[in-house]
């Protein structure tokens, strides 16, 4: 992986993490909500570490943390 890339996935990471903090819930309690087997596929997402299912990336992919909450909560509330 280049540069770039670990930059970008680093990025990501850390969006995905300042996401879950927001919406107040630890990693146990949004791998339940998505229905993620266990705590640790969070973790490793939020390490850099494991690539997120994909309606995950796509809310992330958003631009700015507003969208990204507000299209993650979306996929919350269809998960539940």
């Amino acid at each position: 992986m280049d540069r770039a890339s670990v930059q970008r996935r680093n990025i990501y990471s850390q969006k995905l993490k300042l996401i879950r903090e927001h919406l107040g819930l630890s990693q146990c309690e949004i791998s339940r909500e998505l229905g993620i087997e266990n705590r640790a596929s969070i973790s490793g997402y939020e390490r850099g570490e494991r690539e997120p299912p994909l309606p995950i990336s796509c809310a992330c992919g958003s631009p700015g943390l507003v969208q990204c909450v507000a299209a993650y909560r979306e996929i919350l509330m269809k998960n539940c």
